[in-house]
């Protein structure tokens, strides 16, 4: 299985944890006469704080979270960004030790507007999560929501 976690979280960091320490690589069980395993997990959560409000600021962080909101909307700025990372990663991803993987079934472009977007997201939440926990803004702790 590859499990895909996704949501609104203010445990964020504990979520990331978990993904990155792996323990989920001993899960397994035998249904029927197959056994089943995870192979991976994918972490989708995004920040539990509202970043419209955030982005009003002038600090760190706010800062942070317009490029996050501009990146998610696409627009002129988000799109400058991405075309930023690709162009950063096009060495990278042209390399030869990575020719095998266009073969694989389902290839995916990592260079494709999305992959890029999802992983600029990915980690400026983790980012700006970070920047939340070490009290650079007035909303220290990350809350949740309406």
């Amino acid at each position: 299985m590859r499990v895909q976690i996704i949501g609104r979280t203010r445990d964020f960091e504990g979520v990331q944890k978990y993904v990155e320490g792996e323990k989920w690589r001993n899960l397994w069980r035998d249904v029927g006469q197959t056994v089943v395993f995870v192979d991976k997990v994918y972490n989708h959560t995004e920040l539990a704080v509202d970043l419209e409000e955030l982005a009003k600021g002038e600090d760190p962080p706010a800062l942070l979270a317009r490029k996050l909101l501009s990146i998610s909307r696409r627009d002129e700025g988000g799109m400058q960004i991405i075309e930023a990372a690709r162009s950063k990663l096009k060495v990278l991803a042209g390399d030869s030790n990575w020719s095998p993987l266009d073969e694989a079934r389902d290839p995916v472009d990592p260079l494709a507007d999305d992959v890029l977007a999802a992983t600029l997201l990915q980690a400026g939440t983790t980012a700006l999560y970070a920047m939340l926990r070490q009290g650079q803004h007035d909303q220290a702790t990350p809350r949740e929501t309406a």
